[in-house]
C-alpha cells in the first residue's frame, strides 16, 4: 500500500513528511488556506511572497487559463511584512498541529530590503525562509530580477542570511543565462552562520 511507504525527507535540517511543498502564491495568503493544504497532504507550505510594505500587485485579471493549465502575473501583491507576521504566526500554530513546516517567502526592491523583511518576520518564527529573487513579472517596477545576476542574487541571499539563523532556501529562475553560476553564488551566502 502507498500509505505504508515512508516518503519523508529532510530539507535543511527540517523533517518533511513528504517532498511536496506548496509553492508561494494564491493559496498562501491566509493561515486557513495554508492549513487546508497542510491537511490535504503537503510536506510543507509556503506563504505568499512578502515585501517590506503592502503592495497591490497587478490589476485583474492576474490569472488566466490556457490549454496546459493557468498562467499568472499577480505582481507580488501582499499585505507587507508587519501584517504578514500575524498570518505566519497563525499558520505555524495551525500547521504545526499536523506536523507541517511553514516557509516564509520574502522579496525586496534592494538586497537590504530582503534582510529588513526577514528581521520583521522573525517574530513569527517560520520554519524556513524562501528568498524570492526570481519573480519575472515585476521587472517594470523593480528592474531586472536578482536571479539574473550571480552577484545580486548572492547579495540578496547574504542579507537574508545575516537577518536569521533559520534555514534559507533561494527561489532561482530558469530564465537566466547561467543558472549554475547563480546557484553557486547563493549557495556560498545561504550557509548557516
Amino acid at each position: 500500500q502507498l500509505s505504508d511507504v515512508d516518503l519523508s525527507v529532510e530539507l535543511c535540517g527540517v523533517r518533511l513528511r513528504n517532498p511536496l511543498v506548496l509553492a508561494a502564491g494564491i493559496l498562501g495568503t491566509a493561515a486557513a488556506l495554508l492549513e487546508r493544504v497542510a491537511r490535504a497532504g503537503a510536506g510543507a507550505v509556503t506563504a505568499k511572497s512578502c515585501g517590506p510594505v503592502p503592495r497591490r500587485g497587478h490589476p485583474n485579471p492576474t490569472v488566466i487559463p490556457y490549454a496546459g493549465g493557468l498562467l499568472n502575473a499577480v505582481g507580488l501583491a501582499n499585505p507587507g511584512a508587519e501584517a504578514m507576521v500575524e498570518v505566519l504566526r497563525d499558520a505555524r500554530a495551525r500547521c504545526s498541529a499536523v506536523g507541517v513546516p511553514v516557509v516564509a517567502s520574502v522579496f525586496g526592491e534592494t538586497a537590504a530590503a530582503f534582510g529588513e523583511v526577514v528581521r520583521t518576520l522573525e517574530a513569527a518564527e517560520p520554519d524556513f525562509y524562501e528568498v524570492n529573487i526570481s519573480c519575472p513579472n515585476v521587472a517594470r517596477e523593480f528592474g531586472r530580477p536578482f536571479a539574473a545576476d550571480p552577484a545580486q542574487a548572492a547579495e540578496a541571499t547574504a542579507a537574508v542570511r545575516a537577518a536569521t539563523r533559520r534555514p534559507v532556501i533561494v527561489k532561482l529562475s530558469a530564465n537566466v543565462d547561467d543558472i549554475i553560476a547563480v546557484a553557486r553564488a547563493v549557495d556560498r551566502k545561504s550557509t548557516r552562520l
